[in-house]
């Protein structure tokens, strides 16, 4: 096997380990459940933390969504014009911003533009 056969393939390997990695990141959205539980004890304890509606509570997973889906246009250009491991540092850099953005407790709107940032 030549030198240049052995460096591609060890190259599909880290290109295999990457996509693993970013689908197994996908998965972030899914977090609002874990935090839904919280918010729903809060808004039922009237602790003053939550003033949300109760029917209006899946609002924020169904936007994350819409968004989502509308942002991967975004990441798609990004990937033709910078490549995908900036596009991938980038995309991690915001969610990892917006999950320690929703930690804080910061507004409803905030939380939501943090996540779809990402």
């Amino acid at each position: 096997m030549s030198e240049a056969n052995k460096r591609l393939s060890n190259k599909g390997w880290t290109v295999v380990l990457a996509g693993l990695g970013i689908n197994l990141t996908l998965g972030i959205i899914y977090a609002y459940s874990i935090f839904k539980e919280a918010i729903v004890a809060s808004i039922e304890a009237h602790d003053g933390c939550f003033t949300w509606d109760l029917t209006n509570l899946n609002d924020p997973y169904a936007v994350c969504c819409l968004m989502d889906a509308f942002a991967m246009f975004i990441g798609g250009r990004l990937q033709d014009k910078l490549g995908p491991r900036i596009t991938a540092v980038i995309g991690g850099i915001l969610v990892g911003l917006a999950s320690i953005s929703s930690r804080r407790r910061f507004p409803k709107v905030s939380s939501f533009i943090g996540h779809e940032l990402g």
